[in-house]
Parts: structure tokens; sequence; C-alpha cells
């Protein structure tokens, strides 16, 4: 068998493929274009937060405002306030005292996992309101109410019945929980 492949040199395309059956066309594109995705930015003078792939990214003005550098490490805390919960930014010693991640030259944090997926809750951009002790609540247009937690009896009466009769059945020796 015999394969003739018509070839353009400047564009680098296959034209056309002959064989002994005849002469067939080539249309598709060998081209593999990579898709590109718009990255939402946010203006450098804003008070901003945007959360971005395994990342939390500030401005430069709310650092400002922060009072915070390269290698300073800043955490999110959730508050409860009026039957909903708001996250807040600060640093980290103002938090937990220890942890939180550490602000890059770029200014973001990493930020993955339950973390981010925690704050999404709420969304993915944030306006930012001061508070007095060096952290900033993070505004967006997503309220998030507290869970309502449920008592025993609050449940039905089977239900009641089947939870007290798996307590009965923990049958624990307490000297194993005096130290």
């Amino acid at each position: 068998m015999k394969i003739i492949i018509d070839f353009d040199t400047v564009t680098q395309k296959v034209i056309s493929v002959t064989t002994d059956e005849g002469t067939f066309p080539v249309n598709v594109e060998t081209e593999n274009k990579k898709k590109r995705v718009k990255k939402e930015k946010i203006e450098d003078d804003s008070l901003t937060v945007l959360v971005g792939d395994n990342k939390l990214i500030l401005t430069s003005k709310l650092v400002e405002k922060l009072e915070v550098k390269e290698g300073d490490r800043l955490a999110i805390m959730y508050k409860e306030s009026d039957g909903f919960i708001e996250p807040f930014l600060g640093k980290a010693d103002l938090f937990t005292g220890a942890g939180g991640n550490k602000l890059t030259k770029s200014l973001s944090i990493s930020f993955r996992g339950d973390q981010r997926e925690s704050l999404l809750k709420f969304g993915n951009k944030f306006e930012i309101e001061a508070v007095g002790d060096g952290s900033v609540k993070l505004i967006s247009s997503v309220k998030v109410k507290k869970p309502e937690q449920t008592l025993i009896t609050d449940l039905p009466k089977e239900i009641q019945d089947i939870l007290m009769a798996e307590d009965e059945k923990l049958d624990l020796d307490e000297s194993l929980f005096n130290l």
C-alpha cells in the first residue's frame, strides 16, 4: 500500500492523505490550545479579600490596615453574633496563639481543605469592617445561621427509647475514668 501525506511546512499542518483508495482531505486542527481561565482580580486600593484556588488573596491596603508584613501568620476565626456565624481575619496570635498561615510576597496565604470549604459557605469575595482588637470582620452577601442543637427530649418517644437503651448497654467501669 502506498501512502502520500501532503504537508505544508509553513503552517506545519497536514493538508491531505492519498492512498490507493483515493485522496482524503484533513480538516482536523492539529494544534492543541489550552483554555485560559479568567481569574477574578481585585483592585489593590480596595479593602477586599478573595478566596482563590487554595489561597486567600488580600490587597495591599488591607495588609496595611491589619499592620502585617510578609511572613506574619494570619488566621480566620468564626464568632457567633445574633444567631449568625461571622468570619474574622487577623493575626494568628489574636485568635489561637499559634498556627495560622504565613502571608506571602504576593499578599496571599495558603488556604486549603476544610479551612477553604468552611469559608466558602460565606461566599468567595468579602468586604471588610474594622474591629477594635486588630482583626477585621469579613462581610459578604451570604449569612450563615448558627446550627441549632437538638435535645433528646425534643425527639420522638421511639427514638428516645432507642437512645436510652443504647446508653444502658454501655456498662462502663467508672474506675477507668479516675486518674
